[in-house]
């Protein structure tokens, strides 16, 4: 457990306060019990009921050692030994104020127990906040874990800046930090996802599975939309053609008009001029292209016969989407049979590739009515993965990262080297997680006068955690509340951008 001062307090100051970030360990110390953390499994004896709402159990964030916690934390009200956890209602909280069902509960245990498991109506929620598995639904999910991952976490003590005066319009906030500040390392602000230079790929059988269920559902989410099939009316063709040849008409007048201006503008307006010349003419380009193309695929064949054409590949592709589907659902109970945390090999990943890759498909394509922007598409699975590859790796590198160290060191450095910078940064968490003080600035600002912030816990990518619009989930506590013991009082907010 590590608490560093991040800076001194102001000389002068009355009603010293202190706030505590909540750090992920990065690298995760494995040779040591972890005394505070985030996500996984909460130590509570056995008599400690598992906290529910009226919808079904709640969802474990945080478990805290208060006796790391400074003295001035809350003006040093508050519990100084034992435990704080933290669990929250996640799929009810943000479509629902009932204050007779207090969507959060902290909880003060006076020792640890062991790991307690979810109640088995747990829903699965991994990752309803962040990427659509299930997001607002109580479903449960084969392979899925029920809960976020566990990261070891440690406290780092700062000042709190006195409120400012009533004259003083600046916002009341804590002491900003970086990540690289906050690690004493460099960090990347890049998105996690974004990791891999070369083509990404699941490291493990529940990468793989987290693939499928991406493609299966890209795939159903267009089966649906193709339902009924688009027609086209009599005379689309012609249709389509006028309207191209007036489009191209049109920005062939733009680009006159641009080249025009060009010549007359002051020389300070040169660049921006020119650019927007450049624009001009990449419309027009377009539009010539769009015709060109249309036109000749009138050469071979008559409107009735390419109208038909186009509903023969529209309903092949309709057969070859359910024929997917029905392989990818086959594929999925496969791989559920299997040790899900074992990993994918490269002769596994090749022969998933090359299969995905060889189930292709060809259809037409058009957004507008006529359709001025009708084009042959050819498709592989692989093509409707790509999103999913990204996110299976994503997982897999956190899972991997998290789970101990042997699972860690399996990670290929290339990409190690590249994940720990992101890790370190709290940029895209837009806040850091953080507890007594005041919250820091999203939509709205602190106030002296708020109650007790228990805990904040910003939007986090490596969490999986996705607060409203980027944002923070704040849990407050009356102060007279917290200095008598009674955190069932404790509530959660929202605040986003």
């Amino acid at each position: 457990m590590s608490i560093v001062f991040l800076r001194k307090p102001a000389a002068g100051r009355t009603r010293v306060q202190s706030s505590v970030i909540l750090r992920r360990q990065v690298p995760i110390r494995f040779d040591e019990p972890a005394r505070s953390w985030l996500g996984g499994l909460p130590q509570m004896p056995d008599n400690v009921a598992w906290p529910r709402t009226r919808s079904g159990p709640m969802h474990f964030l945080a478990q805290i050692a208060c006796a790391d916690l400074p003295a001035q934390i809350w003006h040093g009200r508050g519990p100084r030994d034992g435990w704080l956890l933290l669990f929250v209602d996640v799929l009810q909280m943000e479509d629902e104020d009932d204050e007779e069902n207090r969507l959060s509960r902290v909880l003060h245990i006076d020792q640890l127990g062991p790991e307690r498991q979810p109640p088995a109506d747990m829903p699965t929620v991994r990752h309803a906040l962040a990427d659509h598995i299930g997001q607002f639904a109580p479903e449960m999910r084969a392979g899925v874990p029920k809960l976020w991952r566990r990261w070891p976490i440690d406290l780092v003590v700062q000042p709190v800046p006195a409120p400012p005066a009533e004259d003083d319009e600046s916002d009341w906030e804590p002491v900003q930090v970086t990540g690289a500040e906050l690690y004493g390392a460099p960090e990347d602000e890049e998105r996690i996802d974004r990791i891999a230079q070369d083509e990404p790929r699941p490291l493990t059988r529940r990468g793989a599975l987290y693939l499928v269920e991406r493609v299966m559902h890209r795939l159903s989410a267009e089966n649906d939309r193709r339902r009924p099939a688009k027609a086209l009316q009599p005379g689309w063709l012609a249709q389509s053609i006028a309207a191209l040849q007036a489009s191209v008409e049109t920005h062939e007048a733009g680009v006159a008009q641009a080249a025009a201006q060009l010549q007359e503008c002051p020389p300070h307006e040169l660049s921006s001029r020119q650019q927007y010349l450049d624009y001009q003419r990449d419309l027009h380009a377009a539009a010539k292209r769009k015709l060109a193309d249309l036109v000749a695929l009138t050469q071979p064949m008559t409107e009735d016969a390419l109208a038909a054409e186009i509903a023969r590949a529209g309903q092949a592709h309709v057969c070859w989407l359910e024929r997917q589907l029905a392989e990818l659902e086959d594929l999925k109970r496969q791989i559920l049979t299997q040790d899900l945390d074992a990993m994918l090999d490269d002769d596994g990943w090749a022969a998933m590739k090359a299969a995905m890759t060889a189930a292709r498909s060809e259809y037409w394509m058009w957004w507008s009515d006529p359709p001025t922007d009708l084009r042959k598409v050819c498709n592989s699975l692989l093509d409707y993965a790509q999103d999913g590859l990204q996110f299976a790796l994503r997982e897999d590198l956190l899972d991997l990262y998290t789970r101990s160290a042997a699972a860690r060191d399996a990670i290929p450095e290339v990409l190690r080297a590249r994940l720990e910078p992101k890790l370190r940064s709290i940029s895209r968490s837009t806040t850091p997680h953080r507890m007594g003080g005041p919250r820091d600035v999203l939509q709205n600002s602190a106030d002296a006068a708020d109650d007790d912030l228990l805990f904040q816990l910003g939007s986090d990518d490596a969490m999986g955690w996705m607060w409203g619009d980027m944002g923070a989930l704040l849990i407050y506590l009356h102060p007279s509340s917290l200095k008598t013991g009674r955190l069932k009082r404790a509530y959660a907010e929202i605040d986003s951008h």
